[in-house]
């Protein structure tokens, strides 16, 4: 009778694990959890005044394929960096064997107007490495990188060029 027990109880555990999984999917697929996602990205990448990220419409299936629709990255002086057309396909189970995997990097477009304004005060605190972070740094795999265009203004190499990767 206990055996029984105990099989009923893990079996409920793992498919309520698996319940529980489906849901947040489907929640991350939700509008409202994409605009969230997209408002903590930027907070996070941001560095108030010195450098301002921020995302435009995040689609995809959240989290293997993230699309955003447009990234600005200003400073003090305005937008130095604009990215269109991002796509990010990666595989978060290959985190399991301490790899990053990502099969797709690519963006429609780059254009960089100019190089970025590092006037400001270094960022106070003593931060780790990230193999501190990490507990070592794990295996990284980029199968795929694509910028059809990208463009580098006069204010980066005093000429404006167009290039392809």
């Amino acid at each position: 009778m206990n055996l029984r027990f105990l099989y009923y109880s893990v079996f409920g555990f793992i498919l309520g694990m698996l319940v529980l999984a489906v849901l947040v999917l489907a929640l991350i697929q939700s509008e409202a959890a994409r605009t969230f996602l997209a408002d903590r990205i930027s907070r996070a990448l941001s560095t108030a005044p010195h450098r301002q990220v921020s995302l435009e419409r995040v689609e995809g299936f959240l989290p293997f394929e993230i699309r955003v629709k447009q990234l600005n990255v200003s400073d003090s002086k305005g937008c130095w960096l604009l990215a269109e057309g991002i796509v990010l396909r990666w595989s978060p189970s290959a985190l399991l064997a301490a790899t990053i995997r990502i099969p797709e990097l690519s963006a429609s477009r780059i254009i960089v107007h100019r190089l970025p304004d590092d006037s400001g005060p270094p960022t106070p605190g003593k931060q780790s490495p990230p193999s501190q972070l990490l507990g070592g740094v794990p295996a990284f795999a980029l199968e795929s990188l694509s910028v059809p265009v990208l463009t580098l203004d006069e204010g980066v190499t005093g000429h404006a060029a167009d290039f392809a990767i």
